[in-house]
């Protein structure tokens, strides 16, 4: 797993501590794991470039 994609999968598990993982074919906002609004605003906050 490409380590951008693994940043966001932890921050998503941070913010849902009840999932102990994430498919890579599960829908994240229909499943409410995020909205937009909240990830576009944390994104700048909680990642560290990487590469």
């Amino acid at each position: 797993m490409h380590a951008s994609v693994q940043q966001v999968k932890d921050w998503i598990l941070k913010r849902h501590p009840q999932r102990e993982d994430i498919p890579a074919d599960l829908d994240l906002i229909d499943n409410r794991l995020i909205d937009s609004l909240s990830f576009v605003v944390s994104e700048e906050r909680f990642f560290t470039p990487v590469g």
